[in-house]
């Protein structure tokens, strides 16, 4: 396989990653690394673009058939490890970008990312679809100067302004689709998977960044995913000390004990 590629004028990608296992880049400078990681995010870009081409030419192959999958995104799921909602995300942008040529080609030169992309060709319906071909110059334009998502309420204006009724059902299933699930171990480790709307989504992000502080303190090593789930204890801390818990469900309970906040949680 290693040779049809590389025959065909393709890199050889074993290679390249490979060399991306072994490169260190600790050994670049303060400047150097952040040339880097800017031209390494548009290198990812660049790929992930080849990456959404390449299963547009899957399905219209219908390999995936043949290989005994009743559809690509189950032969993702499966050969790939890409989870059915990812799949069905790239599925339907490898199909609707066709609308979208100067959006196609910021994406394959790398200037905008996949998340960009999917913002876009997911709000594109049948009724929509017209709309968006006049528009594209505009979705071009948010992708290349903002993040995905402010890009995303971009094309939520767009689409309340073009297809009301349609925005109008898209707010209702998100909403309607939103949702929580604690879980717990044995050990008594607790996992959360939850789901939110667009402002619902807005307004606990709001209060999570709130909760963290910004930047992190002199000596704050914990990773940006610990000071999350820190601010959210506080979030519960604070509503458990301001919230009359004297009753729940009907019931009266006896007095929760506050922990004192650890180091670097941010009094709210």
């Amino acid at each position: 396989m290693t040779g049809s590629m590389t025959d065909s004028g393709l890199a050889d990608l074993p290679g390249l990653r490979g060399m991306a296992a072994g490169f260190d880049p600790s050994e670049l400078s303060a400047r150097e690394v952040a040339e880097f990681v800017m031209e390494l995010r548009r290198f990812t870009n660049a790929l992930e673009a080849l990456w959404v081409r390449s299963i547009d030419r899957l399905d219209r192959s219908r390999w995936w058939q043949a290989d005994g999958f009743l559809s690509v995104q189950a032969w993702l799921r499966f050969r790939c490890g890409v989870s059915r909602s990812a799949g069905s995300a790239v599925l339907r942008a490898s199909r609707e970008l066709a609308v979208f040529p100067e959006l196609t080609a910021v994406f394959r030169e790398g200037d905008v990312s996949f998340s960009h992309v999917h913002a876009v060709t997911s709000a594109v319906t049948p009724q929509r679809r017209e709309a968006a071909i006049k528009s594209h110059g505009m979705f071009t334009f948010a992708a290349r100067g903002t993040d995905p998502a402010t890009l995303g309420r971009v094309v939520r204006y767009w689409a309340q302004a073009s297809d009301p009724d349609g925005a109008d059902r898209d707010r209702d299933r998100a909403h309607r689709a939103r949702g929580l699930i604690l879980s717990s171990s044995v050990e008594g480790k607790v996992f959360l998977d939850a789901q939110f709307d667009a402002e619902g989504g807005e307004t606990v992000t709001a209060a999570l960044d709130a909760a963290m502080g910004g930047a992190p303190v002199a000596g704050d090593d914990r990773s940006k995913a610990q000071r999350r789930a820190d601010a959210l204890i506080e979030i519960a801390r604070h509503y458990l000390g301001q919230a009359d818990l004297s009753q729940v469900h009907g019931q009266g309970v006896e007095p929760i004990g506050l922990n004192p906040p650890r180091p670097y949680c941010r009094a709210l």
